[in-house]
């Protein structure tokens, strides 16, 4: 929860709040009303989080093309600009990551190998935590590339907790079936409170929480991330992300210095017509290339 001061100072730059768990048509119209209005421009990261991989994006959500489809109505002329950003090491962090990756051993009663590449350390240390979290909610461990299996695990959490609230598997990504599982419980849970229900029920519903929340975080973890290119600011994010989801730290430690890139592609003209969802689709899926190939071009 951000502070009051934090709060402030961002509805004085600008922000307004969002409610993620519901249809929020309240945010929906301010975002249209800016676009067709407002002298300003509207900004909008459409991943919806922080997934710690500065030159690849993760499946934008279709909320920001709504948007701008919709302020398309009127006369106005609507384009997105696609923006990317991308942070480059000006320090070396090599030994402080390494640092951690001792005291990531170290809670998963794994011995410290500060010898070993950095690249083989933080592979090892994904292998035994995920084997860890096999064994929790699949019963045992698998075999394979850590992209599958993560995969796998996804998939099997994803689809006990659909099964048990009622709702269809889909071919959607993992962060849409996670809203709406979200959104599911949270309302089961509102009334089970409001009630003063079972106790027992709403304990059950609170591990649901938490297990909606590790899919986000296996979601997190391209498992090909590190085998494409092992880069300096790969192996950073990587042990950052440790950092958050096993340390249990709110930010990342800070280990250098870094520059950070910021590029503009050309604009996308936003015409409406009577395509409806699939529209929305297109235009989703145009602003993500977009967005990517300008990553791709920073050096």
């Amino acid at each position: 929860m951000a502070s009051y001061f934090d709060r402030g100072a961002m509805q004085r730059l600008g922000c307004f709040s969002i409610d993620r768990e519901s249809t929020d048509k309240t945010a929906f119209k301010q975002a249209v009303t800016i676009l067709k209005e407002s002298p300003h421009p509207l900004v909008i990261f459409p991943e919806g989080d922080i997934y710690h991989t500065t030159d690849r994006v993760t499946p934008f959500r279709e909320g920001a093309a709504a948007i701008a489809l919709s302020a398309a109505k009127d006369e106005r002329p609507i384009c997105v600009i696609p923006c990317g950003i991308r942070f480059k090491y000006v320090d070396d962090p090599t030994d402080q990551i390494h640092v951690l990756l001792s005291q990531l051993e170290e809670r998963l009663h794994l011995r410290p190998q500060p010898e070993a590449a950095l690249k083989d350390r933080i592979h090892r240390f994904a292998e035994a935590a995920l084997a860890l979290k096999e064994l929790d909610y699949l019963g045992q461990t698998s075999t394979g590339r850590l992209r599958d299996r993560v995969h796998v695990l996804i998939e099997a959490v994803l689809g006990q907790l659909e099964a048990r609230h009622g709702l269809r598997s889909t071919s959607r990504h993992p962060p849409e079936r996670v809203k709406e599982l979200r959104r599911k419980v949270i309302a089961q849970m509102e009334l089970v409170s409001a009630d003063n229900g079972d106790r027992r029920r709403y304990n059950a519903l609170q591990q649901d929480m938490e297990d909606i929340f590790f899919v986000m975080q296996c979601f997190s973890y391209p498992g090909d991330y590190l085998s494409e290119e092992p880069s300096i600011e790969r192996l950073a994010e990587t042990a950052d992300k440790f950092e958050e989801d096993v340390l249990g730290v709110d930010i990342p430690t800070v280990r250098g210095k870094r520059t950070v890139q910021i590029s503009f592609g050309k604009p996308l003209a936003v015409v409406r017509s009577a395509k409806g969802r699939a529209e929305t689709r297109e235009l989703t899926r145009q602003m993500q290339i977009a967005v990517q190939n300008l990553l791709d071009g920073m050096h």
